[in-house]
């Protein structure tokens, strides 16, 4: 790895250029006049040393008395074992005995030995020495903020100098095999550094470039990132930065992006397909649709690790397909909706069974062709089904209904049950009784505010015009002028016997309604308007109510899923009994 300029370094023991140089000169004389004087002694023999042989022989008794006189003051220097003085007399004391060893290598002994102690204590001294700066440098490298190249120097020195101490005669307590290895470690980490910056740089420059779909250079930076990611891993597995869940991530992206040209053709004629739609051309809307699903389908299958993987989107286009290829069966079925309820008005039921089977064998083959068709109107199908379960009594329900329907005062075209609805009509609209008091003729009870609004709904199936309950003004408007007889000529608590009575026996009011006061109270509407409630209304009192308080018209809250005995209703239906 190269940087511009690498940072200076402090020497950290410039003594030690000192010590080699001593050595250098004293060996390199020695050897001078030592090998004059092996030779000559050789040569010439011990009685005969002349010249060279005498200077060789006289420099090796000063080094000898040199060397004892370092051990003499190196002796009166034991307790300052790292003076500055001390370390200087052990580099030339162990040069010299290197020196004499080397000139007589047969005659180890002693000074052999002494040469081994002086050793351990000068690579101890400095070793001490060296410590130190490695601690600094170890220290400065930690530090934040500091310059990364900077630190990796460091790390690079101090990890050398460690390394020299651990495999120096130093000794036990000098060395830190520990430090080595946090070294190496720090040195690791440092190296990683740069390369991590530069694959974080193009994960940044992948993702810039994917915000503005350039992808060509987001696939170029992914893999560049990719290469950077894997050397992290392979060569700095014991850094923060070894991320092997970082590759499978890059290469999720890179397939992603090998699957864009896929994607650009979903995108391009789901847009094609919708604009048609939207143009009314359901054809080719249609067939756009359907190369949209296929490319979709395409690209789920062959690139199932892309990001453009959407099983979500691929309904969704089916979705909007099989409604488009359903429109027109659906305009038939509304056509045939109409029909149907123009036959129900005019009492056709033959023809009302015809065009209801011709609806539903539609609605069968949408569902079995086209099933993720949305927008289908529900309430169609629930009609066209419950009519067909009923086509046997659709003629014997609207006899039922239309022979108690009044017309309402003062309003032609709306119609008021004349009493509370019998227990055998709800029984054939709704294929259930809830009453506790039974009877045919008997007004229905035990019903809830909700299960009056579903008659009333399926009613209006059956006889193709609005059927709901009667509103509050309404029900008031269908009493008339109350006055002091009419209560007691109501089924109350004194004439009752405890239950309820048949339908249509007490006399109607001026308008032409029975038991409006009396036998069961009736549930009314709410206003459409109003916020959601947990009550509704109930009016008319019941067999349970004295005739004083029926006297008033009685009006009451109740909650909307009570079913009480004493409860029933009746109904409006807007048709007019006097048109042809």
């Amino acid at each position: 790895m190269s940087y511009d300029k690498a940072p200076e370094i402090n020497d950290p023991e410039p003594e030690s250029r000192k010590r080699f140089l001593l050595i250098g000169i004293v060996t390199a004389g020695l050897l001078l006049g030592g090998g004059s004087w092996y030779w000559l002694a050789k040569v010439v023999g011990p009685e005969r040393p002349t010249g060279l042989g005498a200077s060789a022989a006289n420099q090796t008794k000063e080094l000898v008395a040199r060397l004892e006189q370092i051990a003499v003051r190196l002796a009166t220097l034991s307790g300052q074992p790292e003076s500055a003085e001390r370390l200087q007399l052990l580099e030339e004391a162990v040069a010299g005995e290197q020196v004499l060893l080397r000139a007589r290598p047969t005659k180890l002994g002693a000074n052999g030995q002494r040469l081994h102690d002086w050793q351990i204590q000068l690579d101890t001294g400095r070793g001490r020495e060296k410590s130190l700066t490695i601690e600094r440098m170890e220290k400065e490298s930690q530090m934040k903020g500091g310059r990364p190249e900077v630190s990796l120097v460091q790390a690079k020195e101090a990890l050398r100098l460690q390394r020299e101490v651990n495999g120096s005669d130093a000794a036990a307590e000098v060395k830190d095999y520990a430090r080595e290895e946090r070294l190496g470690q720090m040195l690791l980490h440092w190296e990683a550094v740069p390369l991590n910056a530069q694959m974080t740089a193009a994960l940044k420059q992948a993702q810039a470039a994917m915000q503005v779909e350039n992808w060509t250079e987001a696939l170029e930076a992914y893999r560049a990132a990719r290469k950077l990611q894997l050397r992290l891993n392979q060569d700095y597995s014991r850094t923060p930065y070894s991320d092997l869940a970082a590759i499978e991530r890059i290469d999720t992206e890179v397939v992603s992006l090998s699957a864009v040209g896929l994607h650009v053709q979903v995108d391009s004629t789901l847009r094609q397909a919708r604009a048609a739609a939207t143009a009314g051309q359901e054809e080719g809307a249609a067939n756009l649709f359907q190369r949209s699903a296929t490319l979709q389908k395409k690209l789920n299958e062959q690139y199932s690790r892309s990001r453009f993987v959407s099983m979500e989107l691929l309904r969704q286009i089916e979705v909007e397909e099989h409604t488009i290829r359903a429109a027109a069966t659906e305009r038939e079925l509304r056509a045939i909706d109409q029909r149907v309820a123009a036959h129900l008005r005019r009492r056709e039921t033959f023809q009302v069974q015809k065009d209801v089977r011709a609806g539903l064998e539609k609605l069968e083959a949408l569902a079995a062709g086209l099933p993720r068709a949305r927008g289908l109107d529900e309430e169609l199908r629930l009609r066209l089904n419950y009519l067909a379960l009923r086509q046997e009594e659709l003629a014997k329900i609207q006899d039922q209904v239309y022979g108690l329907l009044v017309p309402f005062p003062g309003a032609g075209k709306i119609s008021l049950l004349k009493t509370e609805v019998p227990q055998a009509l709800y029984a054939m609209v709704m294929n259930s009784n809830p009453s506790r008091n039974l009877g045919r003729t008997l007004p229905v009870d035990s019903v809830n505010y909700t299960e009056a609004q579903e008659f009333c709904r399926r009613l209006h199936w059956i006889m193709g015009v609005r059927v709901r309950l009667p509103s509050e003004s309404e029900f008031r408007q269908a009493l008339g002028n109350l006055n002091e007889a009419r209560p007691f000529a109501a089924w109350s608590v004194e004439n009752s016997s405890g239950h309820s009575q048949p339908t249509g026996q007490k006399a109607a009011s001026e308008t032409g309604f029975h038991d409006l006061l009396g036998n069961v109270s009736e549930w009314l509407s709410e206003d459409a308007s109003a916020p959601p409630a947990v009550t509704a209304t109930r009016a008319g009192g019941s067999y349970t109510s004295g005739a004083a308080t029926l006297a008033a018209g009685p009006v009451e809250r109740a909650p909307r899923t009570e079913r009480s005995r004493t409860t029933g209703f009746r109904i409006m239906v807007e048709i007019d009994l006097a048109a042809p």
